[in-house]
């Protein structure tokens, strides 16, 4: 055996000494929460009270008064509900790829049991009555699957625009990252708006 096969081993009894050596953690007591719930729940949020020098900042022009946390909300809200709307687009748009692939596939066949009876559906199969089912319900189904993508495009598309806005009416600075071509590869730059 050479030394490097025992380095593990020796590793793992030196840290079993050192462990075995040391004094125990301390105990952690429970987390303790508010001490009566219904209390804290009637507790008052403290209001805003604009911090000194707004007015000399241009305050004035957004709201010197204004509570940034109800900003913050509302700028939560509106990128909550975009992501919302794209999640809908996306479930929508997977519940009509589905729909009409299974419409597809279910004319098919119906043409296929057609071909094989010489140009007419079998009276009383169980085949044909599936396939002519589940066709008719397929229809139902990618309706309502678009739908659902309109409604999460629409949604998507009012809510990012808000938030757009409440972005910029905050003033915010944002930061853009971009990859660049360099003659050895590709780098990162950086763009700060203020």
């Amino acid at each position: 055996m050479s030394p490097l096969h025992l380095l593990p081993t020796l590793t793992r009894g030196l840290f079993g000494l050192q462990l075995s050596v040391s004094p125990p953690a301390p105990v952690v007591g429970p987390v303790v929460g508010p001490a009566n719930p219904e209390l804290a729940a009637e507790a008052t949020v403290a209001p805003w009270v604009p911090e000194h020098g707004a007015e000399a900042h241009g305050a004035e022009a957004h709201g010197a008064d204004a509570d940034p946390r109800e900003g913050r909300d509302q700028m939560r809200r509106a990128a909550r509900a975009t992501i919302a709307g794209g999640a809908l687009v996306l479930l929508g748009m997977v519940g009509t790829t589905t729909g009409l692939a299974l419409f597809i596939a279910h004319g098919r066949q119906l043409e296929r049991l057609r071909e094989d009876n010489g140009g007419r559906l079998p009276p009383g199969n169980d085949k044909r009555q599936a396939a002519i089912r589940l066709h008719g319900a397929v229809i139902p189904t990618v309706a309502v699957a678009s739908t659902l993508a309109l409604a999460g495009l629409v949604t998507a598309l009012v809510a990012g625009r808000r938030f757009r806005r409440l972005r910029d009416e905050r003033g915010s600075g944002k930061v853009a990252f971009a990859p660049v071509p360099t003659r050895h590869g590709f780098g990162i730059t950086a763009g700060v708006r203020f």
